[in-house]
């Protein structure tokens, strides 16, 4: 009886995230914001792997195409993980991996800038930002000013 209420609970989370994959892909084709997203600074070694894979001469984004390809990635990840999670708790009996995801997944998806941006209807500015994860600091340039501090001293 726990596990078929455990289940339930679980099914429940699925839903919900998916449920919200489709609403933050309806509100991003609805609002097709065609402003361009500036691209972040790469590390060198990405830089020269994408001039291996062709990806250094790309243009810029709009937002509407950043949020759909990022939507993408977030939906298949989600997907991967859930159906891992629910052969992990059908193989082994763990229900400890079945209340982890369900709590967790709407947890990450409510901090998720997509979420915050186009169901929550905040700013895309600051931390919410496109692209996701810049707000970081230039280890590069870091790197250069504590060099040049030293070679003062």
């Amino acid at each position: 009886f726990l596990f078929t209420r455990l289940r339930l609970v679980y099914y429940m989370s699925v839903a919900v995230r998916l449920l919200s994959h489709a609403l933050i892909s309806w509100r991003i084709t609805s609002t097709n914001d065609n402003s361009l997203v500036k691209r972040k600074h790469q590390d060198p070694l990405s830089a020269m792997l994408a001039g291996l894979t062709g990806k250094a001469n790309e243009p810029p984004a709009t937002a509407a195409a950043y949020d759909s390809a990022q939507l993408r990635s977030l939906r298949s990840s989600y997907q991967l993980g859930a159906v891992v999670v629910f052969l992990i708790h059908l193989q082994f009996k763990w229900n400890q991996t079945l209340v982890y995801s369900a709590v967790t997944s709407l947890v990450d998806l409510f901090f998720h800038p997509l979420f915050q941006i186009h169901l929550l209807c905040k700013e895309a500015t600051g931390a919410l930002a496109r692209p996701y994860g810049s707000g970081s600091p230039d280890m590069g340039a870091l790197f250069k000013a504590a060099a040049a501090k030293s070679a003062a001293q």
